[in-house]
């Protein structure tokens, strides 16, 4: 018999365990689990560690990035995520679990991403893969694309990449495509 699906977080704790923590982005407050809080995060466990403000109050505050965005990723870890995400979303949440080292939002998310490499998403991923530390494999999939369709360097959203990014990335485009066309260029003189 196969087995069911395994049971979130969230349905383990259901009703019968109260949130104990906060984390306030703005004017909103999103109501957590002060130990799951520090499972998820290396970071968050650092801020509830005793002593500091956060383990006196039990709340975080959160100031540069949305409360959607933490909510998002607060629901996915808890297993309640039951909505399609745009890559938009997905890219802010990464964003978000980057900075607090939630390593498995990063490794699920990211796992899937080169999946959704378009043209109209390409810029946004290249300024995030190119952004961030340890990216290489999300580059290299954007390079390829990009080798694929090189009018995108003529789109207004490359066009406002940061420089040092449009830069890097055209000059792996050209590296690898000179790379491929030397192997051909072997072949072909063998």
């Amino acid at each position: 018999m196969p087995l069911p699906n395994f049971p979130t977080i969230g349905e383990l704790v259901g009703e019968h365990y109260p949130y104990d923590a906060k984390i306030v982005v703005g004017e909103d407050t999103i109501e957590i689990h002060h130990y799951f809080a520090c499972l998820m995060s290396p970071e968050f466990h650092k801020m509830f560690d005793k002593g500091t403000n956060e383990a006196q109050t039990d709340f975080i505050e959160i100031k540069d990035f949305d409360a959607a965005t933490v909510r998002d990723v607060i629901d996915f870890c808890y297993g309640r995520q039951d909505r399609q995400l745009s890559t938009e979303e997905v890219v802010r949440m990464l964003r978000f679990a980057d900075k607090y080292d939630i390593k498995v939002v990063v490794q699920r998310f990211e796992a899937n991403l080169a999946n959704f490499i378009t043209n109209n998403t390409f810029s946004m991923l290249a300024h995030y893969a190119w952004e961030l530390k340890g990216k290489e494999h999300l580059q290299q999939e954007l390079i390829d694309f990009l080798q694929d369709h090189p009018l995108l360097t003529i789109s207004s959203k490359f066009a406002k990449l940061p420089m040092e990014i449009k830069d890097a990335i055209i000059r792996a485009a050209a590296l690898s495509e000179d790379a491929v066309s030397g192997e051909e260029e072997e072949a072909v003189s063998d």
